[in-house]
């Protein structure tokens, strides 16, 4: 917890969208320790070992990443940020809006 509020500017804003059809936050989180809060939660439900961190690419022209989640959910993570710490972060995880990804990248999604 920590070491995810060393990260975090004290305003971070935690955005996620599941259209849904996926598992997501209904509201915007706001603040370090209600963010830092989900990502603990997160990986203390997880039972798979942790991944090899994914390639960097541009999402909307801010840096992030895509990657594929427990049950084989698509996703997609961006990040802002503000004097060298993590402002925001948007995680769109709606497979109507990842389609096109998916679709040029069908290994993403493949086994």
């Amino acid at each position: 917890m920590e070491a995810l509020l060393a990260l975090f500017t004290e305003d971070i804003e935690i955005h996620t969208d599941g259209g849904g059809k996926v598992p997501a936050a209904i509201n915007i989180l706001h603040g370090a320790r209600r963010a830092a809060s989900l990502f603990v939660g997160i990986a203390r439900k997880s039972d798979h070992p942790a991944k090899p961190c994914p390639a960097l690419v541009r999402i909307n022209g801010t840096p992030g990443f895509v990657s594929v989640e427990v049950g084989g959910v698509l996703q997609t993570t961006a990040i802002a940020t503000r004097a060298q710490r993590i402002a925001a972060v948007w995680i769109v995880r709606n497979p109507d809006k990842l389609a096109h990804i998916a679709a040029s990248k069908p290994s993403l999604t493949q086994g």
